[in-house]
């Protein structure tokens, strides 16, 4: 990215190349933290929700992924190799640093956060 200053190309080029990068630096990060193959909307979501929420440590992200992504709580459960009962703890917590009231659906509320970045 420091180089491409440099390049004989004009202003607008170089601002595309330089969020290019920047979006397959964001997708390199997103993937280390979730050892899952991403698409750039998927980076796009856990920088959202990152930003949303910087409370939520890397498994906690990576959970929100799974659930937007449409896994249900035992194959999460599964994937951590811990119980249904502590997978359901684990989106309970979730539930509450996100700050949702009782009634909302944390999965209703992903789904929504997704849906603004594509809509």
């Amino acid at each position: 990215m420091q180089d491409v200053g440099s390049l004989p190309v004009d202003k607008r080029s170089k601002k595309q190349i330089l969020d290019v990068c920047t979006q397959l630096i964001e997708s390199e990060k997103y993937q280390k933290k979730t050892d899952l193959p991403l698409t750039s909307a998927d980076t796009e979501f856990l920088s959202l929700i990152h930003k949303k929420h910087p409370n939520l440590d890397n498994r906690e992200l990576k959970v929100c992924l799974l659930i937007k992504l449409n896994y249900n709580t035992t194959e999460i459960a599964n994937h951590y190799a811990i119980t249904k009962r502590g997978m359901e703890s684990l989106r309970y917590r979730i539930h509450k640093k996100i700050g949702l009231r009782k009634n909302l659906s944390l999965k209703n509320y992903l789904t929504a956060l997704a849906e603004k970045l594509s809509g």
